[in-house]
């Protein structure tokens, strides 16, 4: 990561409360992939594995790191592979009925 450049900015967010926010530069493909580098890097050195999960939806390739209070979330993304699944289930509902 000698190549990668980043700095750090005291922002305001929505609710204008100041935070810190990492910027990185752009112009060559080590600095595009730092913050991918600084994850993975996070995750072998501080992360736990087992929250480390693949998403439940049939077709779905992802994986992701379970933050959720209580570890119980299935799906990348509930917008995409969790509606998916609910839709799938409402339709086999209807299908039956």
């Amino acid at each position: 990561m000698h190549k990668a450049s980043r700095w750090l900015n005291l922002e305001y967010d929505a609710n204008q409360s100041l935070v810190v926010t990492h910027h990185y530069a752009k112009h060559s493909p080590e600095q595009v992939l730092a913050p991918l580098a600084e994850a993975t890097a996070k995750l072998i050195a501080q992360g736990d594995f087992s929250l480390v999960k693949h998403c439940e939806h049939k077709d779905c390739v992802l994986w992701f790191y379970d933050k959720t209070k209580a570890h119980k979330r299935r799906w990348c993304s509930m917008k995409v592979c969790g509606n998916r699944h609910k839709v799938m289930k409402f339709r086999k509902k209807l299908a039956t009925s």
